[in-house]
């Protein structure tokens, strides 16, 4: 048996989880959870911008020739 500790992040992924569980093919232990998820720490995220800079790079990308 190995262990691991994963975050999850959707609801529906942990029903999924669940479902497992329920087949005995892994056993779920809840442990600490995080109060907030770094966003940044993840491939392709995108820091907070105004709406305002938003529209206009959009803008920019559908007159990008």
């Amino acid at each position: 048996m190995e262990k691991i500790t994963i975050s999850i992040l959707d609801k529906k992924a942990f029903k999924k989880l669940e479902a497992l569980a329920k087949q005995k093919l892994i056993e779920i232990n809840k442990g600490q959870t995080s109060s907030t998820v770094d966003w940044e720490k993840y491939v392709g995220s995108v820091k907070k911008m105004p709406i305002t800079e938003i529209e206009k790079d959009i803008k920019e990308f559908r007159n990008w020739e």
